[in-house]
């Protein structure tokens, strides 16, 4: 999986990102029904804000550029919820997002 995603504040620049646990990617997407991604400063979620993630096409695709994110290098927690998962499951603790002003 991507561990680093570079976001251009104020650009419609998606990033996109396949989901893998154990070395095997995310065969499919169609039963997660939430994301959140959430660094010290700022929890961005698909229940409050579906435009920044789409996830319909077999990957998962942030488009974070309008998301408040201070530029620099933020450490973030990536997590999908579905019906196996109701509390969550963290794909990434270590998913580095690179922000450009």
């Amino acid at each position: 999986m991507l561990n680093q995603a570079r976001i251009f504040n104020g650009k419609d620049n998606p990033v996109v990102v396949l989901l893998q646990h154990n070395g095997q990617n995310l065969a499919d997407y169609s039963a997660i029904t939430r994301v959140t991604l959430a660094t010290d400063a700022l929890l961005m979620d698909s229940a409050v804000n579906p435009e920044w993630f789409d996830w319909q096409h077999q990957q998962l695709s942030l488009s974070l550029g309008f998301a408040g994110l201070t530029p620099g290098k933020h450490r973030a927690t990536l997590t999908s919820f579905d019906p196996d998962h109701p509390n969550g499951f963290v794909w990434s603790d270590r998913f580095y997002l690179s922000v450009v002003a």
